[in-house]
């Protein structure tokens, strides 16, 4: 059974979604899910374009995105893009969520076992990590924040201290345990309903991998600046925010992998009959 959750948005008459966003998206740490609500939220809404980017893309990125934001409605940017993709333009909120890194990796190890159809025995966690290195993969987070994530280089403490330096540049940045949170700040800082989800990229995996010590070791080994990185963003988490439950937004869209919904909102009464339907 497919896990629904709703995260509400809470409402303030300040709240309206007037200027871009910038979400970099670190893999296995929830951001296709994010990247599914926002464009479903671009659909139904029609108040804002969704862009997701990559940068193996031919066309040049960040003069198509520069050029978009003469247009009159903001954007919702996304794609595996770290933080050189919009250092240099103005009124744009930089938004991204981490992961502890230990849990990140071994997400990332098992996720590309399902993409190659293998078993740990035939692709190891050792192997793996040897590749992720070889091809200057390892610290993602890292990677990112320093702007460096197309770049074939070992790194080094400049790079991390750069990183650090960056991430205070961001307007809101979170940690996967408070995934909802997050959401929920995004769409009630931008005045965006409510929305009912479930994750997307979940995969029932036909293989069970637990980590030796000596593995877990060896991540926190090569991974290094990636625990670093994570441990400073601890430090300055935002305080939770009290709301009322009446000031949230009963308007709801739903996103979901598992269910065909409208390109529309529903109420709370509609939810229910949507999915006593859906169950029968």
């Amino acid at each position: 059974m497919h896990q629904f959750k709703i995260v509400k948005s809470f409402l303030n008459k300040n709240s309206i979604f007037k200027n871009s966003i910038y979400f970099m998206h670190v893999p296995k740490c929830g951001g296709t899910t994010i990247d599914q609500i926002f464009l479903k939220l671009s659909n139904v809404l029609g108040s804002f374009n969704f862009n997701r980017f990559s940068y193996n893309q031919e066309k040049n990125n960040k003069k198509f995105f520069i050029e978009s934001l003469k247009n009159d409605y903001p954007r919702f940017i996304s794609g595996h893009l770290d933080f050189n993709f919009t250092k240099n333009l103005k009124n744009v909120f930089k938004c991204t969520i981490i992961r502890d890194p230990l849990d990140r990796t071994l997400s990332h190890y098992k996720f590309t076992l399902f993409k190659l159809k293998k078993k740990p025995v035939e692709y190891s966690l050792v192997n793996f990590i040897k590749d992720e290195i070889d091809d200057y993969r390892e610290n993602l987070v890292t990677r990112h924040f320093a702007g460096i994530l197309k770049i074939k280089k070992k790194l080094t403490e400049n790079d991390k201290q750069k990183a650090l330096t960056n991430i205070k540049t961001f307007d809101q940045i979170d940690i996967f345990e408070n995934w909802d949170y997050f959401v929920s700040e995004l769409l009630s800082k931008n005045g965006l309903p409510s929305i009912l989800y479930s994750r997307f990229q979940e995969h029932s995996y036909d293989f069970v991998f637990n980590p030796t010590q000596n593995e877990i070791d060896l991540i926190r080994q090569y991974y290094k600046y990636d625990f670093e990185i994570y441990n400073e963003v601890l430090k300055f988490l935002p305080k939770r925010k009290k709301y009322f439950e009446k000031n949230y937004c009963k308007k709801i869209c739903i996103v979901s992998p598992y269910v065909k919904s409208q390109n529309r909102l529903y109420d709370s009464n509609e939810i229910k009959k949507f999915f006593k339907l859906k169950s029968k």
